[in-house]
């Protein structure tokens, strides 16, 4: 399964996921964000994989509210049994 879904990450604590909707915006159809409190991460989840490649070259490496931004794949968690 392909993930149209992007780990974002050295964003200020203090975003929300409306700021990191807002940033994500003009890249596609959003379909879902997420924020790590206390982490300084979220999640961008967009309609299609092009949209969500086309984000994260535009957007990685750029600084925004003075740090630079890191987007990578999200990968999905796995979990184990104990």
């Amino acid at each position: 399964m392909v993930s149209h879904k992007l780990y974002v990450s050295n964003i200020k604590h203090s975003m929300t996921a409306r700021d990191l909707r807002d940033l994500f915006t003009g890249f596609g159809e959003i379909k879902e964000v997420q924020i790590i409190r206390g982490r300084g991460s979220g999640f961008v989840t967009f309609a299609t994989l092009e949209q969500a490649e086309l984000a994260q070259k535009s957007l990685s490496g750029r600084e925004f509210e003075g740090k630079t931004l890191h987007i990578e794949k999200a990968h999905p968690t796995t979990q184990t049994k104990k």
